[in-house]
């Protein structure tokens, strides 16, 4: 099965891209989420707050290239026509496919270059941006997947090829033996664009569900929770000890023994493990912690 000569294997091109980007994201997966189990290594991974601290010099260029701080400053400038600020708002949409075009061609490259010189400190970024990514190529790949549904001509051709031993006669009525090069034409079917369509939108659910995922822990590291659970865990609620709770102890439990061990903090086992559980209930409260 081979594509038609003078066209483009955009299937096979978009396996491949989806196949890097695929590799991309699981390494830097695996990476943050080994890094957040780390006591030692947690602290080290960097929010926006740390990323505009250590970084500056990417803050300014990108504020630059984007062009978010020079359409607001024109959007706030008084004594502007109706005409120019109906201008400037038209000139939003532009602005986004311009943004999206620099987070994939620019800010994903670089996020990588960054990501193999940094891996712990900047995974949480670069798994966001990735995920962004993604999402973006997914849109991409499905808008081109409906377009292909309406027009059929549009969709990529494969020719199937087989050869075949046949025999000739020629002008001297003396047959030969040749082999017959035959082979047919067709295009995706609608069945395949089906599966291909429902794949587009998967791909796109779930980068974005990883996406959300990673803003809790760049807006405030110390609320980063793990990329690969599918629930909110507090990372830093465990390990809880009965000393602390101050109720009374179990039949083979001292003060010093963990209640959850486990990295999936459960309150309601919690509570449950207690003794005088039916009178008590849990309450978290948020702590002001200073760095040493």
């Amino acid at each position: 099965m081979l594509p038609i000569a003078g066209r483009i294997d955009w299937l096979r091109w978009w396996a491949k891209v989806f196949l890097v980007l695929s590799l991309l994201l699981l390494l830097g997966i695996t990476t943050h989420d080994l890094a957040l189990l780390s006591v030692a290594k947690r602290e080290e991974i960097m929010d926006f707050r740390s990323l505009r601290w250590q970084f500056p010099i990417l803050r300014r260029s990108f504020s630059l290239l984007t062009g978010l701080g020079v359409c607001k400053r024109i959007l706030r400038r008084r004594g502007l026509g109706r005409g120019a600020v109906l201008l400037s708002r038209l000139g939003i949409p532009f602005l986004v496919v311009w943004n999206l075009g620099l987070a994939v061609f620019v800010l994903s490259p670089l996020c990588v270059a960054l990501f193999l010189t940094h891996p712990i400190r900047l995974s949480r970024a670069a798994v966001f941006v990735q995920s962004i990514v993604c999402a973006v190529y997914s849109l991409a790949f499905l808008v081109q997947l409906m377009v292909w549904t309406f027009h059929r001509h549009w969709r990529p051709w494969y020719a199937l090829t087989w050869l075949v031993r046949g025999t000739v006669v020629s002008d001297h009525r003396v047959p030969g033996k040749v082999d017959c090069l035959c082979g047919c034409e067709y295009s995706v079917s609608n069945h395949a664009l089906f599966q291909l369509i429902v794949i587009s939108i998967t791909g796109l659910v779930k980068s974005l569900m990883v996406a959300f995922r990673c803003i809790k822990g760049l807006r405030q590291s110390q609320w980063a929770n793990l990329i690969t659970v599918l629930f909110s865990v507090p990372i830093n609620v465990y390990p809880v000890t009965w000393s602390s709770l101050d109720a009374e102890l179990p039949e083979t439990c001292d003060a010093d023994t963990e209640t959850q061990g486990e990295r999936a903090f459960d309150p309601f086992v919690l509570m449950d493990e207690q003794v005088n559980s039916k009178t008590l209930r849990l309450q978290l409260a948020a702590l002001q912690w200073q760095p040493d």
